[in-house]
């Protein structure tokens, strides 16, 4: 038996106070609040949307998913290995038991995911940040190994700042040894924000606060008039699964060339061998819609709102080109035309199971895909044949 390893990392106390004004070579960030003055109604809608939700600091237990009072707050690995989420003050910790005896603790300081397929935690050890062992998956309902990790307790897999980069607006890295990074844990800007994609707005807060009839934005990055490439780049950063570093992470600014900071495998040459999960555009790269028009990720997303389940909203951006008007729509004559545009989505956009984001089931210990919409259109005979089944029953 190991001696116990008791780590009571107590996050509240010394992460979470985010200070206002990060700095990345000279410019500074100022948080999302500070465009509500001006840009009250998408301010708003974005606080809402899984990008800005997609990490924060866990300081309201609200926010943790699942609870931490029920039966289903373990996983059991087997032979008398056990984690635990426990409260205890004003903490939330994923504790280790083997054989009933208490080996390990760590507190939940940051939560990663918005909680629409899946929750995982991160703890603090020292300026160091770690995933824990267990993840929450919504679609079951139920804690299990965290993605990735062998089928045993470990506490140990560092987070980078490639990870950082994709899931915060800016985290400052104030030492490096290899892989093992140190964040300075009070320059973590959580939640992809309005900064994220129009950069440190310090001095564009500045100038239109001292001049507030000017109506043109000043020192702010605008992508009203970016090419398709720099529209797709902004997005391909983080939804363009691996890719292997040439500069360090967070150099990339929208308007930039991806192809200057990574050297990215965003084409593959089949689609059996990218995955759902983060590699969405080399998914739409594949298909005939995207290789046959100038659309681009905007073409269908309003990163400003929140788009969840809104079906009918991303059918009718499938309508733009493709109408009863323009004599190329849908042509199934088993569902009426009518209810057809309300849901092109299903059909031709439909979940598939992620390879890289699994759920392991704790008694059986099989694994389950977590379910995620492909971002390859096309014709999928057999989802079409079961939606259709679906609707004609209703």
């Amino acid at each position: 038996m190991v001696a116990i390893v008791f780590l009571l990392w107590q996050c509240r106390n010394g992460e979470g106070t985010v200070e206002k004004l990060s700095k990345v070579d000279g410019s500074q960030y100022v948080g999302s609040k500070a465009c509500e003055s001006c840009h009250k109604e998408i301010v708003q809608q974005h606080l809402k949307t899984a990008h800005y939700n997609t990490t924060k600091s866990a300081t309201n237990d609200q926010d943790i998913i699942g609870g931490f009072t029920s039966a289903k707050n373990l996983y059991d690995f087997g032979n008398g290995n056990q984690v635990r989420v426990e409260k205890r003050g004003d903490s939330v910790y994923q504790v280790a038991y083997v054989q009933g005896d208490e080996m390990k603790i760590q507190s939940i300081c940051v939560l990663f995911g918005a909680g629409k397929h899946a929750q995982s935690y991160a703890s603090w050890v020292g300026d160091k940040l770690v995933q824990l062992p267990l993840t929450y998956f919504v679609e079951h309902q139920a804690l299990s190994n965290s993605p990735g990790y062998p089928n045993k307790i470990v506490y140990n897999r560092v987070i980078t700042s490639r990870c950082m980069e994709c899931h915060t607006t800016f985290a400052e890295v104030i030492k490096t040894n290899g892989n093992l990074e140190e964040f300075s844990k009070k320059s973590v800007m959580y939640g992809i924000s309005c900064e994220k994609c129009h950069g440190p707005a310090a001095d564009h807060v500045a100038f239109h606060t001292k001049n507030p009839k000017d109506t043109i934005g000043k020192n702010i990055i605008s992508t009203k008039g970016f090419t398709r490439q720099q529209q797709i780049d902004m997005c391909a950063v983080c939804h363009s699964g691996t890719m292997n570093e040439l500069q360090p992470p967070f150099s990339f600014k929208s308007g930039d060339q991806l192809s200057d900071f990574y050297a990215y495998n965003i084409v593959a040459p089949d689609i059996e061998s990218l995955d759902v999960h983060g590699n969405q555009y080399g998914m739409l790269s594949l298909s005939e819609c995207f290789v046959k028009s100038e659309m681009t990720c905007n073409s269908c997303h309003n990163s400003h709102e929140r788009e969840d389940g809104h079906k009918n909203v991303f059918s009718q951006k499938c309508m733009n080109c493709h109408s009863r008007r323009l004599h190329n729509f849908c042509s199934n004559k088993a569902v009426t035309m009518n209810r057809l545009e309300e849901n092109c989505i299903d059909c031709h956009m439909p979940a598939r199971p992620s390879n890289a984001i699994m759920f392991t089931d704790q008694g059986t210990k099989k694994k389950t895909g977590v379910q995620m919409r492909t971002h390859y259109i096309k014709i999928y005979p057999e989802e079409t044949k079961t939606i259709v089944a679906y609707i004609n029953k209703k």
